[in-house]
């Protein structure tokens, strides 16, 4: 079987291989022995590879890569992506939880609770009583803790 690389310089440079380092090759890229080609184009087969090995997030459909990989026999995650993926679900929850709350809720929560101003700043630029946003704010959270 011949190996193809393709280089960011558009260079390309061939070799071929058989026995035990052929069947490295159709395992690392998921090729049975049946499905071998004569040529194989490791730019293709690499994207191919990577598109299999990164799954759509549930909520918002972007791209989630491995949370770790083998490399010379030894396992590496990266903790970061596991954090990630649930900052990403705990922001989309958070956002399906915001639309059951009303409008009044949803300004004094997110004002109040995400962006630290206070209580009479918001009442103020709403033009209402202080106790209203704070009423606001005590039905936004406790709809909320009914959801988480």
């Amino acid at each position: 079987m011949i190996i193809r690389f393709r280089y960011a310089t558009d260079e390309v440079s061939e070799f071929e291989v058989s026995g035990s380092e052929e069947q490295l090759y159709l395992a690392e890229f998921g090729i049975t022995a049946e499905d071998k080609p004569e040529v194989l184009d490791v730019a293709d087969w690499e994207e191919l590879r990577d598109r299999r090995h990164r799954r759509p997030h549930k909520y918002t459909g972007a791209p989630i890569p491995l949370d770790g990989a083998e490399y010379e026999g030894e396992w590496f995650t990266d903790r970061r992506a596991e954090e990630n993926i649930a900052n990403i679900e705990l922001t989309a929850d958070l956002e399906r939880a915001m639309v059951t709350l009303t409008e009044l809720q949803r300004f004094c929560f997110a004002e109040v609770c995400m962006n630290g101003r206070t209580h009479r700043d918001v009442a103020n630029e709403l033009g209402k009583d202080r106790r209203v946003v704070s009423q606001a704010i005590e039905g936004a959270q406790k709809k909320l803790r009914n959801i988480f």
